[in-house]
């Protein structure tokens, strides 16, 4: 059907193509370029498309174009197409360069800066809505190199945020698989093949399968889908993904797909993203099963609207002193040194920071008193008459 259009496109308009505006083809081009995905239909009839553009192109197109690029791998002509708008793919394709070469936090950096810009169109995403940097994006996350990405994928399953293409879905729910204590919930969506997805969605459903380590529930009928789905990306030039199923599939066994990832390999230079995956411990789930829940999130953000200072103390006790210093909460999370307070506010229980405990302490305090050391450097100081409870 999209040969015949083209066909019936050439002969209509090839004449005149240089003379229509390429901001008015953007709409059509990524209504096409949509379909032609959604099926793994042959990229070949869009790159005829482009090439009559060639001199002539919008930003639109040219962001559509860059996007198809990561189907091939091609990251530097995508990165070269788009330098000089400011948009997220730029983002992306300088994020999957580092990944590639094994750099996570710089891919990570690069990765959000891209979402940054992503949110002014898609508003509440949190994930690439390219679903081959999404997956690059989601290995990064749980890499070794990032301690911190519980809270991250939390982010992406709140029900806040939103989501825009059928990949989307799938890639929430592998960080909800990531991320559950009853990941049986989640995994069991990517082990069978539906009649009403699309190709690219069923596609994509295999290198889920890989994220998780798992076997699909009838693996004789689900691997001749399977593999039948990665030959024909790897014919139609959807390189990314069909390495990365072949990936999954060969390691299931099948010769068929380990002649496509020996071919796939040799071409795209790069070890498979799913090779290098780091699965989530059990005991990394627990923890944040706890944390997910309604009263565990009440007291922390108690404790971070409340413990941005707080009162620490200097004791001296063979000369029956303290001296109360202020420390405040660094952006890292670490408290500072501390500075002296005044001891009028302290003993008046003034003090910022000053939680219950601190204002026992100064109805256990005796006095505060001044001296002067053998230096004349003023000192101050308080006395404590009873052991606080």
């Amino acid at each position: 059907m999209l040969e015949a259009r083209e066909r019936n496109l050439n002969m209509r308009y090839n004449e005149v193509f240089q003379r229509i505006s390429a901001k008015v083809m953007e709409k059509p081009y990524r209504s096409m370029a949509s379909k032609t995905v959604a099926q793994l239909d042959s990229l070949d009839v869009l790159r005829q498309i482009d090439a009559k553009f060639e001199n002539n192109k919008s930003i639109g197109m040219s962001i559509e174009q860059a996007q198809l690029l990561f189907k091939t791998s091609d990251w530097q002509t995508a990165q070269q197409m788009v330098r000089a708008f400011d948009c997220s793919i730029f983002y992306f394709t300088e994020a999957s360069l580092c990944f590639v070469e094994g750099d996570y936090c710089g891919a990570l950096a690069m990765f959000e800066k891209g979402l940054k810009k992503q949110r002014r169109e898609y508003k509440q995403s949190y994930v690439p809505i390219i679903p081959e940097a999404a997956l690059f994006y989601i290995i990064a996350l749980v890499s070794d190199e990032q301690s911190n990405f519980l809270p991250v994928l939390g982010r992406i399953i709140d029900p806040k945020t939103k989501q825009y293409h059928v990949t989307d879905y799938l890639f929430t729910n592998l960080c909800r698989y990531m991320s559950s204590s009853n990941a049986e919930t989640y995994s069991g969506r990517f082990k069978s093949f539906e009649s009403r997805e699309t190709e690219e969605e069923k596609l994509w459903k295999i290198v889920m399968l890989g994220c998780t380590g798992e076997y699909p529930y009838e693996l004789e009928k689900w691997m001749k889908t399977a593999l039948a789905l990665v030959k024909k990306a790897f014919k139609n030039g959807y390189l990314t993904a069909a390495y990365e199923a072949a990936y999954v599939l060969k390691n299931m066994e099948s010769e068929e797909a380990a002649e496509i990832y020996a071919q796939l390999s040799k071409k795209l230079t790069y070890a498979p993203a799913l090779s290098k995956i780091k699965r989530v411990d059990e005991w990394e789930k627990q923890i944040n099963a706890y944390l997910s829940l309604d009263a565990v999130k009440t007291l922390m953000k108690q404790e971070n609207e409340t413990g941005k200072a707080r009162i620490a103390y200097r004791f001296f006790p063979n000369k029956n002193y303290a001296q109360p210093i202020l420390q405040t909460r660094q952006a890292s999370g670490t408290w500072t040194a501390g500075r002296n307070i005044a001891l009028s506010n302290f003993y008046k229980g003034k003090c910022e920071g000053m939680s219950e405990q601190d204002k026992r302490i100064v109805s256990s305090t005796n006095l505060y008193s001044y001296c002067i050391d053998k230096k004349g450097i003023e000192k101050r100081r308080i006395h404590i008459r009873k052991r606080c409870n």
